[in-house]
């Protein structure tokens, strides 16, 4: 992907998250929906994206403040993650 291109995550049981690409591996949240673990303005870095796998955030900073690695899609995996732009 290239800097500043989209994409849409989600999990289950009802969890989406779009993505803006930042480049270097980094993400930022540009929207959230029912997600405990991410909201919006969030930045992380994550290298990949894999349909039925665990998705591994690290770095996950909020407000400036680093808060540490986190983990999406742990009981099922992502359910989808797709390029939007």
């Amino acid at each position: 992907m290239r800097a500043g291109q989209e994409a849409e995550i989600a999990w289950q049981p009802d969890r989406v998250c779009r993505l803006k690409y930042l480049g270097g591996s980094e993400w930022e949240v540009v929207s959230a929906e029912n997600s405990h673990t991410l909201q919006r303005g969030d930045r992380f870095y994550c290298s990949v994206f894999v349909k039925g796998e665990t998705a591994y955030l690290d770095r996950l900073t909020r407000d400036g403040k680093e808060i540490g690695g986190v983990k999406t899609g742990i009981d099922n995996g992502i359910s989808y993650a797709i390029v939007l732009t």
